[in-house]
């Protein structure tokens, strides 16, 4: 049998070295602690600037998971290099007000472990002269463990119709924040909030909630900016599935 040197790391003499006074001076190999690190990819051109820090997976004694969870982390990076290629084909050739054209992406960790991954990531792009910038989140959520992409319909059982309940509280949450803003952010939050799958496609969690996030002009003009709203496990356990990706979070 082949024994990985990875897990028992090989001494180069038959036993273990030990100085005059018979010490063990051998330093043993610590093993790696599975963790997400960052790549940063940065370019600096005359008129414009890109950083891009994206998630990568390290650590892990399972490099044949470990591999997939970052084929499929780097699958949605490449949504950003298209982005990035269409923003230099079509940033301005000039610099307004010494301020450059600038697109950025970085990343916020929701929650990892050797089974399950979630990221939150957060692009903002501005054309040089333009009264704001875009912003916009992607999400990366994914099941270590069985090697897939966790949506929504993984995490609630079939007969909770999820969708309802989801656009029932974060309508409910939006509303009471912006009750003061008049009937067009009414008309906003009752549009981006209505029980369809791509309203509540960006999503997160953690060990205690599951965070839904609407994109700038999904429940409010682009001065109200992205918005997020928090739903505790304690609030929707009961429609959710006790053997899904997130089920041991409730029992």
């Amino acid at each position: 049998m082949l024994v990985s040197s990875f897990l028992f790391p090989r001494y180069k003499g038959n036993a273990p070295a030990n100085n005059q006074n018979g010490e063990n001076t051998t330093t043993t190999q610590t093993q790696a602690k599975p963790e997400v690190t960052s790549d940063i990819i940065e370019e600096e051109g005359d008129v414009f600037t890109i950083v891009i820090e994206a998630p990568k997976i390290t650590g892990m004694i399972d490099i044949s998971r470990q591999d997939k969870a970052n084929a499929f982390i780097k699958d949605n990076i490449d949504k950003i290099d298209k982005v990035v290629a269409d923003f230099k084909a079509t940033a301005p050739k000039t610099i307004t007000d010494d301020t450059k054209s600038t697109l950025e992406a970085g990343y916020v960790l929701n929650y990892f472990n050797e089974k399950l991954l979630s990221v939150k990531m957060s692009v903002s792009e501005y054309a040089s002269g333009s009264a704001h910038g875009n912003n916009y989140v992607l999400v990366i959520n994914y099941d270590i463990d069985n090697s897939k992409e966790i949506i929504l319909s993984d995490i609630f059982t079939a007969e909770s119709n999820y969708l309802n309940i989801l656009s029932t509280l974060t309508a409910k949450d939006l509303l009471e924040k912006y009750s003061e803003e008049g009937k067009e952010a009414l008309d906003w939050i009752k549009e981006g909030t209505s029980a369809k799958e791509e309203n509540f496609k960006n999503f997160g969690f953690n060990e205690t909630e599951l965070t839904i996030y609407f994109q700038s002009y999904q429940v409010g003009p682009y001065s109200l900016g992205e918005e997020e709203v928090t739903l505790p496990y304690l609030d929707i356990m009961t429609h959710m599935k006790i053997d899904g990706p997130l089920g041991g979070f409730i029992i």
